[in-house]
């Protein structure tokens, strides 16, 4: 479960400007991760999107994926 960049062009940026704020008062929380090509480059398998939600600077997203090693279900 993880906030990701916005689609918009105009509202990814407020949300690069707003990073350092956020995640000091958020325990380093991001507001554009990219959590896919992350858990890709970790070496995990079978990774994909289960849940989209939220809205506007606060995009989310619920990730699934194997990781590196683990039988596939």
């Amino acid at each position: 479960f993880e906030h990701v960049r916005s689609e918009r062009g105009w509202l990814a940026r407020l949300q690069r400007w707003a990073n350092p704020a956020w995640g000091a008062v958020a325990d380093g929380c991001h507001l554009d991760r990219d959590p896919l090509s992350a858990l890709r480059s970790g070496g995990f398998s079978g990774v994909r999107v289960e849940a989209r939600m939220g809205r506007g600077m606060l995009p989310l997203v619920l990730v699934r994926a194997r990781a590196p090693g683990a039988v596939a279900d």
